[in-house]
């Protein structure tokens, strides 16, 4: 997640450089269109300085800025590294695991900040989940709180908490025919040609629970 303290007092300008560059890279990896107008909806406000103060409050939307925007979640790395494979059926017939392990929609990740001053912010966002043939990744969510004091006139710390929850991943098996010794039986897709006994292999089925992963960001800015 990109750091949310750069959207907060002065730094706006560096913000929409490093909010451009990663549309960018989205679009050219992924042609997501969509994605694509979304940056360049809150480039254009960052650009032309809707700022937040006492006296202007748009609501929630208003004073809210993408801050990150990712494709894939908790679990998307297992997934995508453990899929690159195949195997050769008995028969010669080539199977690639990457049509079973692949999302039928992107799994894309947004984060925003909500100005509630300008030196207190709120994280918020998360991931709808992703599905495919074999496998099955849950949702996740994105909260936390951006801080920043200013100690002296030239000394200023930030200071960003935030953590990521859920992501349960969840795989089915595939069903395989083992010949006249082992016949018809559930396996582990990507262990259908391990030399380990079809039923053994279900015992590494991916059933991961849903977990957290915690950020703690401490900047202090000395300015000369």
């Amino acid at each position: 997640m990109g750091s949310a303290v750069m959207v907060l007092g002065p730094l706006r300008a560096q913000f929409v450089a490093v909010l451009a560059a990663t549309c960018a890279r989205i679009g050219r990896r992924h042609h997501y269109a969509f994605a694509i107008g979304l940056c360049l909806s809150q480039i254009a406000g960052m650009a032309y300085g809707q700022g937040i103060g006492p006296s202007q409050d748009d609501g929630i939307w208003g004073r809210s800025f993408l801050v990150d925007l990712t494709n894939g979640g908790l679990n998307s790395d297992l997934v995508r590294s453990s899929a690159t494979a195949g195997f050769e059926l008995s028969g010669g017939q080539q199977v690639e695991l990457q049509r079973w392990y692949s999302p039928s929609f992107p799994n894309l990740s947004a984060t925003f900040l909500t100005e509630v001053s300008p030196n207190l912010g709120v994280i918020w966002g998360g991931a709808m989940g992703e599905r495919g043939e074999k496998y099955t990744l849950g949702p996740t969510a994105t909260l936390g709180v951006v801080f920043r004091k200013s100690i002296a006139h030239n000394l200023i710390l930030e200071m960003e908490v935030s953590g990521i929850y859920g992501g349960k991943l969840r795989e089915r098996a595939c069903v395989g025919n083992f010949g006249a010794i082992g016949g018809v039986q559930r396996v582990n897709c990507r262990l259908a040609a391990s030399l380990l006994p079809p039923k053994q292999t279900l015992d590494y089925l991916w059933d991961e629970p849903a977990r957290a992963v915690g950020v703690l960001r401490l900047v202090m800015r000395w300015s000369f």
